[in-house]
């Protein structure tokens, strides 16, 4: 293959600028490029400027603001009032239905002697058809879980209108489930760290007859 004059000293031009071109970078500094600088830069981070230094109410109208109290163990407190009326018409016949109440419930953990919760309801009205006896216008029930023991023992208890004790195996079935009946007294499991467990409790059994209020 035969090159001709033109093909040749375009070869050699461009072997001259590529020695050019090595020879400048071999030779020239290095360069380097910083990011450009904040506006912000030499003041501090950004800090919000809070109206009269932050003396201001919070506005909980929206529910934003944040008003619980961090510190501590875990607790709650709900109370509520429940009114109703049920109106039922069958057969030419009306029947009306009005239950009042408050209902009230609270949670606390404690270091030493476990969850407790403490729930209770009043209710006045109900059903002309069932005559409530006296005593039976309200419950309270008083709960403890986890108390620990030595040697790995944990217990539970319940006393107030609580339900009949059951063995653990019953509370895992999946595909049936065992009742238990209610009773106004108390109940008491404890359980060992190989799996032991022993349940006992008593009381005189009953039926809640509130519709509304629980």
């Amino acid at each position: 293959m035969k090159l001709g004059l033109s093909t040749w000293h375009l070869a050699l031009c461009l072997s001259g600028l590529g020695w050019l071109i090595s020879t400048n970078c071999a030779g020239a500094p290095a360069v380097t490029t910083a990011p450009p600088q904040s506006a912000n830069a030499g003041h501090g981070a950004y800090q919000d400027r809070v109206i009269g230094g932050g003396s201001l109410a919070p506005d909980i109208s929206m529910g934003e603001a944040d008003t619980s109290v961090g510190g501590g163990l875990a607790r709650s407190l709900q109370v509520d009032a429940v009114g109703s009326v049920l109106s039922s018409r069958s057969g030419g016949s009306s029947d009306n239905l009005v239950e009042n109440g408050i209902v009230a419930k609270s949670q606390w953990d404690t270091v030493a002697y476990g969850a407790w919760s403490l729930g209770a309801s009043a209710r006045t009205g109900g059903s002309g058809a069932v005559q409530s006896e006296p005593g039976q216008r309200g419950a309270i029930t008083l709960r403890q879980r986890g108390m620990p023991f030595d040697g790995g023992w944990q217990a539970d208890n319940a006393l107030g209108d609580v339900n009949a004790p059951e063995i653990g195996l019953a509370r895992l079935q999946s595909r049936f489930y065992l009742p238990t009946a209610i009773v106004e007294g108390l109940t008491t499991e404890w359980r060992g760290p190989s799996g032991l467990q022993v349940v006992a409790g008593g009381g005189v059994p009953g039926l809640y007859q509130g519709i509304i209020v629980p």
